[in-house]
């Protein structure tokens, strides 16, 4: 990370005006001796103290974190912009923090946090994939700049209160790229990213949920056991297992809603953290053939505005997860089944020993609202659905 500081200064010109004094007669009567002449003395100049230049209310560090921490330390009026690259299955994201020091308050330093700057970009290798998983230019576009908005929707705005050090500490971890949720257990914050919530209660409803008129695909060539959920996810092959992410959703097997049969899986949360969203996720990687195309396809339901978000985590042959491809954040119509689904480029695989798949809630669009989100009806294989 480049460090600079950005110091303005102001130059003053004195300029020293010189005043020019001509000689004055004065006449008196005559008295047989030469008049007097008198000469008038020049004015005195008040002198003339040189402009200081002022120092800036407020320390601009620009990306110099050295520069802040060293004004955090006084609680100094100052300013701070913290970047971070992310690089997620071929999209670039490009987020831009400004953190401001405001003052003191009794003990505490006060300082705001407001997302300065959001961009979103897609590789080529990326885009590529997409189009021959059968996206146009102008959907890919579109993806895009939903991803983008939804960073810009979903970023920070808030004000905080805390100790100096824990400041300065939480930023040199940043540095190295260590976050989360934790960092902020020091401090006392409140806005957009930490405001509370209060629980949406779901209406219940006594008509029948509209069901899709097209008929399931075969499950041929499916890989996974239990497609429809009907025996326990979280004791069946394959077993199925919840993460939190350290957010609060609520995940379990439930028959609230159902595709096809009985049960599904439940995911219901209302505030995102910085670990990921939260899902259900397989508990062993499944094996795969490499250099094989596969489709990853699930089933998905909201009743109350609620985002889907499916993942395969790539790993090699010794398990360790090296890539993701995900479907990204795909918005269900109220009470509507919908299929979300993405292809695996059979390149992609060519390094893959095994896929770890994720069904995940996406809280990007739905931060401080209770939504509820139901999978069913999966489907993990090598020929279409």
């Amino acid at each position: 990370m480049n460090r600079w500081i950005k110091i303005s200064c102001l130059i003053a010109a004195i300029f020293i005006s010189v005043s020019c004094t001509l000689p004055a007669f004065f006449s008196q009567e005559s008295s047989g001796e030469e008049p007097q002449k008198v000469e008038s003395s020049p004015i005195p100049e008040e002198p003339t103290e040189p402009e200081l230049t002022p120092s800036p209310e407020v320390l601009d560090c620009g990306l110099d974190l050295e520069c802040f921490n060293g004004a955090v330390v006084s609680c100094q009026k100052s300013t701070y912009n913290f970047q971070q690259q992310i690089d997620f299955a071929g999209t670039e994201i490009l987020n831009s923090l400004l953190i401001q020091i405001v003052g003191n308050e009794e003990e505490n330093c006060v300082f705001t946090l407001k997302t300065d700057e959001i961009l979103v970009s897609i590789s080529e290798e990326a885009v590529e994939q997409l189009l021959e998983s059968g996206m146009s230019e102008e959907d890919i576009e579109t993806q895009r700049l939903t991803i983008e908005q939804a960073q810009v929707d979903a970023g920070f705005d808030d004000t905080c209160r805390g100790n100096p050090d824990d400041l300065i500490s939480m930023l040199l971890r940043w540095e190295e790229g260590k976050f989360s949720m934790e960092d902020w257990d020091p401090f006392s914050c409140e806005g957009k990213i930490f405001a509370a919530a209060e629980p949406v209660i779901l209406p219940t409803s006594t008509e029948e949920v509209p069901q899709p008129t097209e008929e399931l695909p075969p499950v041929a060539g499916n890989l996974l056991a239990n497609d429809s959920f009907e025996n326990n996810p979280e004791s069946t092959d394959p077993h199925w297992e919840i993460e939190t992410r350290n957010t609060n959703v609520v995940a379990k097997w439930t028959s609230e809603q159902s595709k096809i049969g009985e049960f599904s899986l439940l995911l219901s949360a209302t505030e995102p953290a910085n670990q990921g969203f939260p899902g259900w996720f397989t508990v062993e990687p499944i094996q795969i053939s490499q250099g094989e195309w596969h489709i990853f396809q699930v089933w998905a339901m909201s009743p109350d505005g609620a985002d889907a978000f499916i993942t395969a985590e790539f790993r090699d042959d010794s398990g360790t997860h090296f890539n993701s491809q995900t479907s990204g954040c795909v918005d269900l119509e109220p009470n509507i089944w919908k299929a979300v689904s993405f292809g695996i480029l059979a390149e992609t695989t060519a390094d893959v020993g095994s896929i770890r798949l994720g069904l995940q809630q996406c809280l990007t669009n739905t931060t401080g609202t209770l939504t509820h989100l139901y999978y069913d009806e999966i489907y993990f294989g090598t020929t279409p659905p």
